[in-house]
């Protein structure tokens, strides 16, 4: 496997990590100060900091901006802190233990709605299972793929 192949696939895995390990310390901060909208408005005003942090310092390499998905990104923005903040109001008033597996189920939510509004993007019973080619994960090192999209010798089995 190469180093990209090894980055393209611990990136998701780091990412699923923090993702599994916020929800346990949520808990914690709203056993300690219960206010879901508090808690959100923290969570945003800092990622929002890291965002333009981010912006600035790849803006400084030469980067442009493209504003054509800007109000796409902005309904999806506004999407997600709702999420978020529902999510923060089932932790502050549910163990984590049921909450945080109702929350994992969102993928199949994504997939219906993917088929839903996105009419070329094939969902089969191998997506919704979560296999690909190569297993669960392997897609992400298959040489065949490029920019995300499967080339035709890569297809789900």
């Amino acid at each position: 496997m190469s180093g990209r192949s090894v980055w393209l696939l611990a990136l998701p895995l780091a990412a699923s990590a923090i993702r599994g390990l916020v929800q346990p310390i949520i808990k914690l901060g709203l056993a300690w100060w219960p206010n879901p909208i508090g808690a959100v408005v923290i969570g945003y005003t800092v990622s929002s900091a890291v965002l333009v942090i981010s912006a600035r310092l790849r803006s400084m390499s030469g980067a442009t901006f493209d504003r054509r998905g800007a109000l796409w990104f902005s309904a999806v923005g506004i999407c997600n802190g709702l999420a978020v903040l529902a999510m923060y109001a089932a932790l502050g008033n549910g163990p984590v233990t049921v909450v945080s597996p109702l929350i994992a189920s969102y993928p199949l939510v994504t997939l219906l709605l993917s088929r839903v509004f996105l009419k070329d993007e094939p969902v089969g019973t191998l997506l919704i299972g979560g296999r690909r080619r190569y297993g669960r994960w392997g897609h992400l090192a298959d040489p065949h793929l490029k920019n995300g999209m499967a080339s035709s010798r890569s297809k789900d089995v």
